[in-house]
């Protein structure tokens, strides 16, 4: 079971509001800034090899 399907059920069971907090705060953080970074890095490395050229 992925993440989402397990804190959709979560926000189910205790209602919408505390979906967010069914999961570990830590754990969230992360994919978020995990997913940031990798973003931001692509861009920069396009930019990068743009100017390059």
């Amino acid at each position: 079971m992925n993440v989402r399907q397990h804190s959709e059920k979560i926000a189910q069971a205790q209602g919408r509001k505390s979906a967010r907090r069914a999961l570990p705060l830590s754990y969230r953080g992360r994919m978020r800034v995990a997913l940031r970074v990798a973003r931001v890095r692509a861009l920069v490395h396009q930019q990068t090899d743009e100017e390059q050229r």
